[in-house]
């Protein structure tokens, strides 16, 4: 995961993988750390805490991927992203879609996550709405609007599309 030539493209193979739901957070194994920290968690725990506390593990993304499903480019929900600086960005995302926003690695934002009616995000069922502050990481925001299970087209020339277009969107 670390050799991937951009951050996007790692997020989205992570993606595609593990189809996380609801607000999720991925992480890096830069180092090749994590399988000796488990040993060293079983003898020093504090020890492993400390290494993961000074950045054994790097922030990829923040992930907001809600369940539900709906017409491809039907509205799936609406983040309102307030940086630590004060600004503000308003995304609108679309079912079927990725989006990514910048998030730098270091820096705070908090998500104002406005579902619509057919899609739930982990606050308490479809449409339900909510906020969370997040960090920044290398790949920054994802919101993953694709649904769950992913869906492809039967046909290998509009699927080939369709992965291209998911490239595209995460910036490889």
């Amino acid at each position: 995961m670390t050799r991937a030539p951009w951050p996007g493209q790692t997020a989205l193979i992570l993606l595609d993988a593990l189809e996380p739901v609801g607000i999720t957070t991925m992480v890096l194994d830069m180092y090749g750390v994590s399988s000796v920290l488990g040993s060293v968690a079983a003898i020093k725990p504090l020890a492993a805490v400390g290494a993961l506390d000074n950045g054994a593990l790097v922030n990829l993304a923040t992930v907001i991927a809600p369940i539900g499903r709906a017409r491809r480019g039907d509205v799936a929900l609406r983040v309102r992203v307030t940086y630590d600086d004060g600004g503000t960005l308003e995304i609108e995302s679309h079912y079927g879609e990725i989006d990514m926003v910048s998030l730098l690695p270091g820096r705070e934002a908090e998500l104002e996550i406005r579902p619509t009616r057919r899609f739930d995000v982990g606050f308490g069922g479809p449409g339900k709405k909510g906020k969370r502050r997040v960090s920044g990481g290398l790949a920054g925001l994802s919101v993953d609007a694709r649904g769950r299970p992913l869906r492809l087209p039967r046909d290998a020339g509009r699927r080939q599309m369709q992965l291209r277009r998911w490239l595209w969107d995460v910036g490889s």
